[in-house]
């Protein structure tokens, strides 16, 4: 996890050993503005996303469902 200088999170996590090490999926981006945005990825067994500063609960949320959603 580090931070962006726009600001914002930006999020890589190791998927290799998971459910959805095998899936792509190319960016998703939401932008309703400066302050309002996050995108999301799955690319080369790793989980990239990024988001302003108030999305890094939801960053982390949007990960957790997948997985549940995925393995389900």
């Amino acid at each position: 996890m580090s931070t962006l200088d726009n600001p914002g999170w930006e999020i890589k996590i190791d998927i290799s050993n998971t459910s959805i090490a095998n899936i792509n999926i190319n960016w998703i981006l939401n932008e309703n503005g400066k302050q309002d945005w996050y995108r999301v990825k799955i690319e080369n067994q790793k989980f990239n996303a990024a988001g302003d500063t108030g999305k890094l609960k939801f960053i982390l949320g949007l990960f957790k469902e997948m997985i549940e959603k995925i393995e389900n």
